[in-house]
């Protein structure tokens, strides 16, 4: 059983692949990554297909809620295994040490759970609304 259940909702966006390279790259290493497609043509799956040849990667079609963001992320919960989980959209990505930092703090502090913002990282012609 992985540490960590990393739940990446997707509808097949060009950005996947940050995604899920993102988690792939972090220094924790014992987490599972879970890929929910919400497309009706799965158009992610050959998106994804490259990184099921790792054991930790895997890939599930939503087929059993409603379509849109939160069906699909229930759908997520319903494939893990870790003792933990988070969801990295498919247009985000985490930096390398995101989930031994989550982990630490979780553990350090007895908390069931932890919420994570984001951060903007637009440098320059950005316009903030």
């Amino acid at each position: 059983m992985p540490k960590i259940s990393v739940i990446i909702p997707t509808i097949g966006r060009e950005t996947l692949p940050r995604a899920v390279e993102s988690v792939l790259n972090q220094t924790f290493q014992d987490f599972e990554i879970i890929i929910t497609d919400d497309t009706e043509d799965e158009r992610a799956k050959p998106i994804v297909e490259p990184y099921l040849n790792d054991p930790r990667v895997r890939y599930v079609v939503n087929r059993k809620y409603t379509h849109g963001p939160a069906g699909n992320k229930n759908n997520g919960l319903d494939h893990i295994t870790g003792e933990y989980f988070c969801f990295v959209d498919d247009d985000d990505y985490i930096y390398p040490t995101a989930l031994e930092e989550l982990l630490t703090f979780a553990e350090t502090y007895g908390y069931k759970g932890v919420f994570v913002n984001y951060e903007d990282t637009c440098q320059e012609n950005c316009v903030s609304l």
